[in-house]
């Protein structure tokens, strides 16, 4: 009976097992129909989207085209463009009538002029006779012809002046900034086609001589030359400076690899952690500019007629955003950059915002193509042709380039790759490139020097008064503290008084030294500098002077040629003073002490112990001296029984042997670090530790 009960159980706990098993594949089965179909929806969906945006697009063209997004100012100002095309139309529409009459009245005139007086010697014609009025009637209409194609070229001068007058212009180019004398021109012409109305006006009546006729065509010739001369002159004395570029975007999207790539160096390699953590400055002179455009030539043709670049590269961590606001508010033109694999990231919307905030006009650099699978690359090539190329890529590269577009569409900005944007003051220009193999970066320096060129002429003209920018603070070694700045326009000398905001107020200091890097290479890195006993706009100087070790980052400098002009500046320099950074400082005196090697880094640590509520109580420059611990110990004397505050952050700084053993002797803990958020991380595990042995 038992055994019967154990075999029913047992073969009941097999059915269920078997049934436990066919289940399971069920599910299984009913789960990867549902992944298939739900794989096939998303496919449909995202194919109904991309036919969505480029039916978008397509829309938003059609009725840009109509003039459908035009303000009613627009609106007007096209009116009138019309209005003007249609009374040159007309003008033509008359010259056109008025030399066919001039012609008709010539054939009647000959006609009478051939006649005879009696009606018999017109039956008997003399054959001589008649040859002759023919060559001479050929002759004449010949000579109509002639006068008449010349009317046509003064016409069609006159039009394209005209034309180039009323179309509206959003750009110049770089050859017209002093066309002064067009608006003398513009009176003339104006003045001569009215006297060619009245003339034509009265022909017909009249009948016309050929001196009359021939007389606009001796006067036209000698009025135009002139002021082509004049401007010829003018543009020579015009002096263009370098633009100011401004490289942005998210940390590790290759902004200073891309760098490297053009000037060959290995900054990037030398940076701790792989990650810009100050701000640099680069010359890139025009013969790197001409080497580049080249090599694309047939791809994208342009005539380089700026002396140079000079590029601000940022860093892109969260915590420097102070940096990037810093570099972004003094450049001209400015270059995004964007990982193809990843797309628009918090650093790069923050990036694009700065730029739409301040009116930067941009271009995108869309880098790490080399990424996608299978690509196969040549070094510096252009990266349409490397598109074209890589046929088995195209699929995937345009799935992620879409995808970037939608991002930046998210943005309220449109964008598309740079030989495909016929409308770039309505597209942002994307341009492939790769920092591994170099490819595209032809592209973005000749692409971006085209969209200089067309928009920023006027911006970019020389002008003889000093701007000048501190840029970053720091100590250099055999020099002392020094300043490095940014010269926009004018000139700095060795021995001019310089004036600049700082934190105890105004800084008034002699130049000592004026200091450059060599083109091509980085401000920011130690190398060989040199020497100047002047320096002129644009470019990147290290100044030195005594005094400088509380300047302010970020303030103007200024540059005093008497007693009333100090007095003046120090006034302004005292309206800048470190009211940014004194908001960081606890005013009851308890928090940390922070120091570090220059004030971009210290201004990142403070906003992001600011983020992170860790009060400060004393911030400095350099290396740790004993002063400094002077500091921290009296300040500690304030703060009772709070062990984590008697804490030094030190970023990129050592203490020298009197203040180390200050350090060890008063249990002052230090950390030190060449990566600001590693600084931050370590003094909150101390903070808990502190916290939890309570």
């Amino acid at each position: 009976m038992m055994a019967k009960l154990a075999a029913a159980r047992a073969a009941e706990h097999k059915k269920r097992e078997e049934q436990l098993i066919i289940d399971e594949a069920e599910r299984k089965a009913e789960e990867e129909r549902k992944r298939k179909e739900k794989e096939e929806e998303e496919r449909i969906r995202q194919e109904e989207k991309q036919k969505e945006i480029e039916v978008a697009r397509a829309e938003y063209l059609r009725r840009k085209a109509e003039g459908d997004f035009l303000s009613e100012k627009e609106k007007l100002k096209r009116a009138k463009d019309e209005q003007a095309r249609q009374e040159l139309l007309k003008q033509i529409k008359s010259q056109e009538s008025a030399a066919a009459n001039r012609k008709d009245n010539k054939k009647e005139h000959y006609k009478k002029k051939k006649k005879p007086v009696k009606v018999e010697a017109e039956e008997a014609k003399d054959v001589p006779e008649e040859s002759k009025t023919e060559h001479e009637e050929k002759k004449e209409e010949k000579e109509e012809e002639e006068q008449v194609d010349v009317d046509w070229e003064e016409l069609a001068e006159n039009t394209d002046r005209i034309d180039a007058i009323i179309k509206p212009k959003l750009s110049m180019d770089l050859t017209e900034i002093t066309t002064d004398n067009l608006s003398n021109t513009e009176g003339n012409e104006a003045k001569e086609s009215e006297v060619k109305e009245e003339e034509t006006k009265e022909e017909p009546t009249k009948l016309p001589e050929k001196a009359p006729e021939k007389a606009p065509e001796k006067e036209a010739p000698k009025k135009q030359p002139a002021p082509k001369k004049e401007s010829k002159e003018e543009r020579k004395k015009v002096e263009v400076r370098a633009p100011i570029l401004c490289v942005l975007g998210h940390v590790d999207t290759g902004k200073t690899k891309i760098l490297d790539k053009i000037r060959k160096t290995k900054v990037q390699e030398g940076e701790v952690g792989g990650i810009t953590q100050q701000i640099g400055a680069t010359l890139f002179p025009r013969e790197t500019l001409e080497e580049h455009a080249n090599s694309i030539k047939g791809i994208l043709d342009v005539k380089i007629k700026i002396p140079g670049f000079l590029v601000i590269d940022t860093p892109g961590h969260e915590s420097f955003s102070n940096l990037r606001n810093r570099g972004s508010t003094l450049c001209d033109f400015a270059i995004l950059i964007v990982d193809i694999m990843h797309g628009l990231e918090n650093q790069t919307v923050e990036s694009l915002n700065i730029l739409k905030k301040y009116k930067i006009p941009f271009v995108v650099a869309l880098n790490k193509i080399d990424r996608c699978y299978d690509w196969k690359g040549i070094e510096y090539a252009s990266s349409k042709a490397s598109y074209e190329r890589n046929t088995q890529c195209q699929q995937q590269f345009n799935t992620l380039m879409n995808k970037v577009i939608l991002q930046f569409a998210e943005q309220e900005v449109n964008a598309c790759l740079y030989w495909k944007n016929d409308d770039p003051e309505s597209f942002v220009s994307m341009v492939p490139t790769s920092a591994i193999t170099g490819e595209g970066i032809p592209d973005l320096l000749t692409y971006t020097v085209k969209r200089i060129q067309e928009t920023l002429a006027r911006k970019i003209i020389y002008q003889p008064k000093l701007v000048c920018t501190v840029m970053e603070v720091k100590v250099l070694e055999g020099y002392g503290v020094t300043c490095d700045v940014i010269l926009v326009t004018g000139e700095l000398h060795v021995n001019d008084m310089i004036i600049l905001s700082g934190f105890e107020g105004p800084i008034v200091a002699t130049v000592r030294a004026l200091l450059t890097p060599k083109p091509l290479k980085e401000m920011r890195v130690k190398g060989e500098y040199v020497h100047h006993e002047s320096v002129r706009g644009t470019i990147g100087v290290k100044v030195c002077a005594p005094g400088l070790e509380d300047a302010l980052a970020g303030s103007p400098l200024y540059c005093a040629h008497n007693e009333e002009e100090v007095e003046e500046y120090k006034r302004e320099a005292g309206e800048e003073l470190a009211a940014m950074i004194r908001k960081y400082i606890s005013k009851h005196g308890e928090g940390i002490y922070v120091q570090s090697s220059t004030l971009g880094s210290l201004e990142a640590l403070l906003e992001l112990l600011k983020s992170n509520k860790i009060p400060v109580s004393g911030i400095g420059l350099g290396p740790l001296y004993k002063k400094h611990i002077l500091k921290v110990m009296k300040a500690s004397e304030k703060k009772g029984d709070r062990e984590e505050y008697a804490t030094i952050l030190a970023f990129e700084v050592e203490p020298d042997k009197e203040a180390d053993e200050l350090i060890k002797k008063n249990s002052i803990k230090l950390f030190k670090a060449s990566v600001v958020y590693h600084l931050i991380d370590s003094y909150k595990k101390h903070a808990d530790e502190c916290l939890y042995s309570l």
